[in-house]
């Protein structure tokens, strides 16, 4: 049996490990992140510092999110022709071999493209009630995964749920997040916050970013421009114009 944590980059899944590992110290345990390839620099950044913390290792180098290079593709690229920025493509290989190489508990997936090749593939721009950049990039590329190299009938998960959206688990019409998963911080409340509490991490900015917040809105107005005539909306809905996964802007 070998036990997991869905990871996110975020807290909560930071949270759900901590409190996982802690209760099964003896287990074989290992750390399974779905990349987007569209994180911003600095979630990167927590994503291996916050693993390290995990196992209890000690890394001598850490991401500058600075100094990495510009995600965005250059102006003026046709969406035919989009496959993201080369030197942000090089930038993420290297520190996904570089940290896979020092934490070898941490199982880092790409699928191959970006929430935009998957809006431009799909001919459907994500929005906040549709999320096919998750569905495509994490939730059925780690099914697939999962299917491959783990023992559905023994092998857990934890993932960085908590009490307040203990619906995802369930959602009544026989939906949910599916078997084998398990939400530590959802059950141990109390215990998740006595062990975080003791961790001097610093939460990743994320998009809270100024160059993040200002040039998604831009890249997502060309985006959508230029698929206007191919997006298959929802019988009956407006298609609502928004950034990768879900985050509204405005039109």
């Amino acid at each position: 049996m070998t036990r997991y944590t869905l990871y996110s980059g975020g807290q909560g899944s930071f949270r759900a490990a901590k409190v996982h590992r802690a209760q099964h110290p003896d287990a074989d345990y290992l750390l399974v992140f779905t990349d987007t390839l569209y994180e911003d620099a600095d979630t990167y950044r927590f994503l291996i510092e916050s693993a390290v913390n995990v196992f209890g290792r000690k890394l001598d180098w850490t991401i500058d999110a600075e100094a990495a290079p510009d995600y965005r593709a250059a102006a003026g690229t046709p969406i035919e022709e989009y496959c993201g920025n080369p030197d942000w493509r090089a930038w993420l290989a290297e520190i996904r071999e570089r940290a896979m190489a020092d934490i070898p508990e941490l199982i880092w997936l790409v699928e191959g493209r970006d929430p935009w090749e998957v809006f431009r593939d799909r001919r459907y721009l994500g929005n906040s009630r549709i999320d096919p950049c998750s569905e495509m990039l994490k939730r059925r590329f780690f099914a697939q995964w999962r299917a491959e190299y783990c023992d559905p009938e023994v092998d857990t998960f934890a993932i960085g749920i908590g009490d307040w959206e203990s619906h995802r688990f369930d959602d009544g019409e026989g939906g949910g997040v599916g078997p084998r998963m398990d939400g530590p911080i959802a059950r141990h409340s109390a215990v998740t916050r006595r062990i975080t509490r003791a961790c001097s991490m610093r939460p990743s900015s994320s998009w809270g970013s100024r160059r993040r917040a200002t040039t998604v809105s831009a890249t997502c107005t060309t985006i959508a421009e230029a698929c206007a005539s191919r997006v298959v909306r929802p019988t009956g809905r407006t298609a609502t114009r928004s950034s990768p996964c879900g985050s509204p802007t405005t039109p």
